[in-house]
């Protein structure tokens, strides 16, 4: 069978609105078949299905298809009554229902809808051909028809706008998307149906049907989604995917006219490779030039919730800059705190799955809602290993989608860190236990060392006590002379004690420490107690040093390791000089050590403070990395100065003054 062309030209021009139909058509079964079929699905999908054969029919006048255009005239209507009506009473349940007794009334409503598609057949008299276009002549009873429409339409969008001020968190979103895609819906609808064939343009005029699935989209969106997309991020990256059609659309047009005007008017080999080469171009660049607009717009307009945007995304690397679980939690809650405004951020780890209000989490391998609590499960390898808890947002908003996409970003990440974290935790608990066994080893060392030094330091007092003791009854004394003599004892029995007091404290592996002002002088002079001088000459220069604030155990220790590395250096040689040497310099107090033993070669010379480096065979390597540790905690600074081999060495000790 033939087929005219004016016969198909008629079947294409039904089948060209079939596109929004369906869709749209499709968009009300959607909502319509989710599982709570309640009045918001309905009246929606009745409100949209109603728009749909609107449009379809608004189509059949303007192409004038088939039908006598008064036929589709009086569809459009019937339509058109159908439309206000669902949507007036779907404003009344969305997002949710109105309360008192408006909403007892809400079936009334219809009543006026009744009797609109009554009178339906009356509304248009007649159909006119004017200037090559269909005008219907409108009957009086229109004016009812007219009131009807606006009065309904005006009605639902005013309550809309009344339950945005007045809802909360997602309600609040949920609304605001309805509104925005009848905005969009109507400006559009506008400028291609009102504005422009004002101008004389009327080319876009068939656009105007096809925004109402703006609307409809949205709406959809609107009612099916659990969480929601936040708006401005909606509307901003569809302002820049259009942007950027339009920007390539332009770029290939302006060739394309280049070429018709200055190559070929032929469509030529030449010219398929040319719009080739076009299409690998956007091909490769359309997404980045999006990205690229939609980042400077959003930093532009939307710089709050930009920064706000990139803030989350920057913690996962504000939370492995310092391994540390105490770093992690504050970054964490100042983060939910200070830039996302949650109220009561939490963070509960592993230690804490045995309390009562967390078991109840243990459950959770999604995010989701706990009462008023949004649950945050950190996992790794399918299991939790903390769980963040936030509670509502300071503003009464609701979790956007964005919001969620970053936080399950986060908490992945967050599940890693905290894994490294505890590992590393762990092992440096650890080695900070061995180390202290191992500096403790090395007092211990030392004080052998130092044994030997101050035997003739006891031995002397006990010397002059033994002596006085001997002879105290080998003639008859008077009270004057037992005095003298009690008063002898006693002095050399408290240097004695003194010393062995001393020793103590160095091989005592002390838990707490005491900072008062200490005058470091008076520290040098209890430490060389400890190291007789014998074939060792000990110049000691001492000036007005200021006092420091320290642990005066530690300081000493600092100053018995110094002295005792120095006499070590010279060791083996017939002679030394170790001179000390004190002062200040700018608000800080200054001290010196030197020996003229071996020296230190260059090449080591950045490793004697490391832990367990040392030049001797016998040596722990510990000394001067606890000296380095000590100063370093008193807020000082520790350095070693050598001119190489046999040439002496110098150690120089910067402590800050007390002011």
């Amino acid at each position: 069978m033939d087929i005219s062309l004016d016969t198909m030209g008629v079947i294409i021009k039904y089948l060209i609105p079939l596109p929004l139909v369906i869709t749209q058509i499709l968009l009300g079964l959607f909502v319509l078949a989710q599982k709570n079929k309640n009045e918001i699905n309905l009246s929606f999908a009745f409100f949209t299905i109603s728009v749909a054969f609107w449009n379809y029919c608004v189509f059949m006048v303007l192409d004038r298809v088939g039908l006598d255009v008064t036929i589709w005239d009086k569809f459009i209507l019937v339509w058109s009554t159908c439309i206000p009506a669902f949507f007036l009473y779907f404003s009344f349940v969305f997002p949710e229902k109105l309360s008192g007794k408006i909403s007892n009334w809400k079936y009334l409503l219809f009543l006026p809808t009744i009797i609109s598609l009554v009178f339906s057949p009356f509304y248009v008299q007649a159909i006119k051909y004017v200037n090559g276009a269909f005008q219907p002549v409108f009957s009086e009873l229109y004016l009812f028809f007219a009131v009807y429409f606006i009065l309904y339409l005006a009605l639902g969008i005013i309550i809309l706008i009344r339950k945005y001020f007045l809802a909360e968190k997602k309600e609040k979103n949920q609304v605001q998307y309805v509104l925005w895609g009848m905005f969009l819906a109507f400006f559009l609808a506008i400028i291609t149906d009102l504005i422009l064939p004002a101008f004389g343009e009327t080319r876009l005029f068939m656009l105007g049907p096809y925004f109402t699935l703006i609307m409809v989209g949205f709406t959809s969106y609107a009612i099916t989604k659990h969480r929601l997309m936040d708006i401005s991020v909606v509307i901003s990256r569809a302002v820049a995917e259009l942007l950027t059609i339009s920007f390539n659309a332009l770029a290939y047009g302006a060739i394309v006219m280049l070429y018709r005007n200055y190559v070929s008017t032929a469509i030529d080999p030449l010219f398929f490779m040319i719009t080739l080469l076009c299409g690998i171009f956007v091909g490769q660049t359309h997404h980045n030039m999006r990205i690229f607009i939609q980042t400077s717009s959003d930093k532009l307009f939307l710089r709050g919730k930009y920064d706000y945007y990139q803030a989350i995304s920057s913690v996962s690397a504000q939370i492995t800059k310092k391994l540390s679980m105490e770093n992690i939690t504050s970054t964490l809650k100042k983060t939910f705190s200070e830039v996302m405004e949650v109220s009561n951020p939490r963070l509960y780890l592993a230690d804490d799955f045995e309390k009562p209000e967390v078991k109840e989490y243990l459950n959770y391998k999604e995010i989701s809602y706990h009462e008023n609590d949004l649950i945050i499960p950190c996992l790794l390898e399918e299991q939790p290993i903390a769980f963040i808890v936030l509670g509502k947002k300071l503003s009464e908003d609701d979790f956007t989608e964005e919001d969620i996409k970053l936080l399950k970003a986060l908490a992945s990440q967050t599940a890693v860190v905290i894994d490294h974290t505890r590992t590393y935790e762990i092992i440096k608990k650890e080695l900070e236990v061995t180390q202290t066994q191992l500096e403790r080893s090395q007092r211990l060392a030392s004080l052998g060392t130092l044994t030997a030094g101050v035997t003739h330091e006891i031995r002397n007092p006990l010397t002059v006590v033994r002596a006085r003791m001997e002879t105290l009854f080998d003639q008859p004394r008077d009270q004057e002379y037992l005095k003298m003599v009690q008063r002898l004892v006693l002095e050399n029995i408290d240097r004695v004690e003194a010393i062995v007091q001393r020793m103590l404290k160095l091989a005592k592996n002390k838990g707490t420490k005491e900072y008062v002002a200490v005058n470091l002088n008076d520290i040098i002079e209890k430490s060389l107690i400890f190291f007789p001088a014998g074939r060792i000459v000990i110049n000691k220069e001492y000036g007005g040093v200021p006092p420091v604030k320290g642990d005066p155990e530690e300081i000493q220790e600092v100053f018995v390791n110094l002295i005792q590395n120095g006499l070590e250096a010279m060791k083996g040689q017939d002679s030394g000089i170790l001179s000390i040497k004190t002062g200040q310099q700018e608000g800080q107090a200054i001290v010196e050590i030197s020996d003229t033993g071996k020296g230190i070669p260059e090449d080591i010379k950045e490793k004697i403070f490391d832990p367990f480096f040392s030049t001797r065979h016998e040596g722990t390597g510990l000394g001067l990395s606890i000296v380095y540790r000590i100063v370093r905690e008193h807020g000082g600074e520790v350095s070693v100065h050598s001119d190489g081999v046999e040439k002496g060495s110098t150690f120089k000790v910067v402590l800050p003054a007390v002011i």
